[in-house]
């Protein structure tokens, strides 16, 4: 396109023409007939098309073969995520601390900020943020640290930072989290996971530091990698109030003593409910609890009281246990059941036990009358039925695959045809479900069956789990009384707890771990549970605004919220910034979270 002047009666017209090739001849087409302009404006869009940006306060315009974007950061995730931490007030937390670290160049608040976004939106290693992540985000434009000036030394000084002060860090922030969101320790949940270590190789000084990697049992399976045990303790809303990290062979029932006392000290839970899992259940765990002046709530081990709660069972008919919902007034009332909702319902023991343990019991006078809750879930019911009717079904294979050894002659000594099927069907935790007669002298002869007596109690044991608590009946939570049902209830919400494991484990993704230091694994670990805090943060709001979203599905709605940088022109450039425009559904998200603010990074910048 160019530019025509033409001149009558001593006057200038102009207009926009455009060549073209038809059949091997130029020919021309008016694209706009603009009549008479000044000079000077005839001039400007004489340079407009030759690829000069024509801009004024209001507008700016370019040939389309002049507008590139030169990049494009993401900007929905990083925006949510900051905002929420920001308004959290932990970037001051964080620098407010009194152990701070000279040598780190940058707060360590900003830095701290920086990885825990960046597990909301795309986790990564220490190295994959400085050197992946960040650039192509909007966070070096909204937080004013530039990706020249992040690099990973920077990032494992703040995690030092963050170790040393990380019971103050929680405590300041358990404050701010008690009175915005009126949480309380009335009733606490606690358990604990396990993260394991991709690498079995660290430098002998690094590993005779390290004291947290090491081998344990597993909830994830890999007994053959060193791993770190980590606990975290929430309010019945799922906020965080603390975590604890752990060595890796520590097991669960060595940890509610020391947590116990770390929430009445460092965090003023003077009265308070514990919840626990089966893991926690020992009598030392229960004397801790109860010196910190604790009611609990736990999970018994059916090993523990198997022969309490078969002697109950045995005195409800069996149709009762197999019915289903609702259950007859008569019925209930008759056998004193309380039914929990339309899966569950429940009886209810009362036993003077004080048991130590070595196993004894402690004299007449001085046990405790303990509340056990027998509770009978009717899906549970069926798992555990089709459950053990697979492992039979895994036993009868293995004893089959001995078998066949033995009539192929492989195998013909008798003690080796024992230790055989007793190591392999232990191996499966098997062995209890089967027994066998193994001739001296013809082994091919041997027999098996599976133990009726054993199945039988089992199956009385279908759907049953069992809570064990001192709280006596008519103690108030949230300003009504407890009943068994509401017991049941908030043992029900150690969920919560594993619902945030599975988070940070899965969407936040704890692993790797790539640290090998005990004060970097420790800070790693804190940053995915701050980094959990936003998530509890976005739902909690969404939930108080009658909105039931998870916060993974809230990031996915933003993902493609980019801030794009835009040039108009090639000979003397405009720069214009553009967030990308929000759909209905991400306004009214912003507006339910109570965030503003998302274009501030718009702007025009000329090059000239």
């Amino acid at each position: 396109m160019y530019l025509k002047r033409t001149v009558s009666k001593g006057r200038s017209y102009y207009k926009i023409m455009h060549n073209y090739w038809v059949k091997g001849k130029c020919d021309q087409r008016l694209i706009l007939n603009i009549g008479r302009i000044s000079e000077e404006m005839a001039d400007r869009i004489h340079e407009w098309l030759n690829g000069y940006p024509m801009k004024t306060d209001e507008y700016v315009t370019t040939p389309l073969k002049a507008i590139k974007v030169k990049k494009q950061l993401n900007h929905g995730v990083e925006y949510i995520a900051k905002s929420i931490w920001d308004e959290s007030g932990i970037t001051e937390l964080i620098d407010n601390t009194a152990k701070t670290r000279s040598d780190i160049g940058i707060k360590p608040g900003a830095l701290a900020m920086i990885m825990a976004v960046n597990r909301c939106a795309d986790p990564k290693s220490k190295l994959g943020v400085v050197e992946e992540y960040y650039p192509r985000t909007s966070l070096h434009l909204l937080c004013g640290i530039s990706p020249e000036d992040l690099y990973v030394n920077r990032l494992c000084r703040a995690m030092d930072h963050l170790d040393k002060n990380s019971t103050d860090i929680e405590q300041k922030l358990w404050r701010e989290t008690k009175q915005k969101f009126k949480q309380g320790v009335d009733a606490i949940l606690y358990d604990m996971t396990s993260s394991y270590f991709e690498s079995s190789y660290v430098d002998e000084k690094k590993e005779e530091k390290c004291v947290l990697r090491q081998h344990g049992y597993s909830r994830e399976h890999r007994r053959d990698k060193k791993q770190v045990n980590w606990g975290l303790v929430l309010t019945k809303d799922g906020f965080p109030i603390t975590h604890e990290v752990y060595s890796g062979n520590i097991p669960d029932k060595n940890t509610p003593a020391a947590i116990s006392k770390k929430l009445k000290k460092k965090f003023g839970a003077k009265e308070c409910i514990f919840v626990g899992d089966r893991g926690m259940m020992t009598a030392k765990n229960v004397e801790a609890v109860e010196k910190e002046d604790y009611l609990y709530v736990f999970a018994e081990d059916m090993r523990n009281v198997k022969d309490i709660v078969l002697l109950e069972i045995e005195k409800i008919p069996e149709d009762v246990w197999n019915s289903r919902h609702p259950l007859d007034d008569d019925v209930k009332k008759k056998y004193g059941i309380t039914e929990i909702d339309e899966d569950t319902f429940c009886i209810e023991v009362k036993i003077k036990v004080d048991e130590k343990e070595d196993g004894e019991t402690a004299e007449e006078e001085n046990k405790k009358e303990v509340r056990y809750i027998i509770c009978h879930g009717r899906e549970k019911a069926k798992d555990d039925r089709g459950f053990r009717e697979s492992q039979i079904d895994k036993g009868k294979e293995i004893i089959g695959a001995v078998q066949k050894s033995v009539k192929a002659g492989r195998l013909k000594d008798h003690d080796k045809v024992l230790k055989r099927i007793v190591r392999n069907l232990t191996k499966k935790r098997l062995k209890d479900y089967f027994d066998w007669d193994i001739p001296q002298t013809l082994v091919s002869d041997f027999k098996y069956w599976v133990k009726d007596e054993k199945i039988n109690e089992l199956e009385k044991l279908d759907g049953k789990w069992v809570i064990r608590t001192n709280i006596k009946e008519g103690h108030t939570l949230d300003d009504a009384p407890m009943m068994i049902d509401d017991l049941v209830n908030l043992y029900k919400t150690l969920q919560i707890v594993e619902r945030a494991f599975r988070t940070i484990k899965s969407f936040i993704k704890v692993r790797p771990i790539n640290h090998h230091l005990d004060t970097r694994i420790r800070a790693h670990i804190f940053i995915a549970v701050l980094s959990y805090l936003i998530e509890k943060t976005i739902e909690h709001k969404l939930k108080l605004a009658g909105v039931s979203m998870t916060a993974q599905k809230v990031f996915s709605e933003f993902e493609g919220i980019m801030a794009s940088d835009i040039q108009m022109g090639d000979k003397v450039p405009v720069m214009v910034r553009r967030v990308t425009e929000l759909n209905t559904k991400q306004k009214k998200i912003f507006k339910d979270l109570d965030i503003m603010g998302i274009k501030k990074l718009n702007h025009e910048m000329c090059m000239s």
